[in-house]
């Protein structure tokens, strides 16, 4: 039973995040984290915050779309398995 729990636990989100809103920012279910991609003169700027606040280990700057969209995708993969 307890081999199940675990099982279950893991196949579960640490944070789930809703569609992106008009802006094209991510927000968690929980209203926790955010993830907002920004055009710069070209490039595309990722912001994510936790409860308001800059998380700058995590944020990126001066990407490429493709580049941007990729760093997107590892963040929520990151957040999904285990929050930092």
């Amino acid at each position: 039973m307890s081999e199940f729990k675990r099982l279950v636990d893991r196949a579960t989100p640490a944070v789930s995040f809703f569609p992106p809103d008009d802006d094209g920012t991510l927000v968690s279910s929980d209203g926790v984290w955010s993830i907002t991609t920004t055009p710069k003169s070209g490039r595309f700027n990722v912001d994510l915050r936790k409860n308001a606040r800059r998380r700058g280990a995590l944020c990126a700057a001066e990407m490429t779309a493709a580049k941007a969209r990729k760093h997107v995708d590892k963040v929520v993969k990151q957040l999904a398995d285990a929050t930092p």
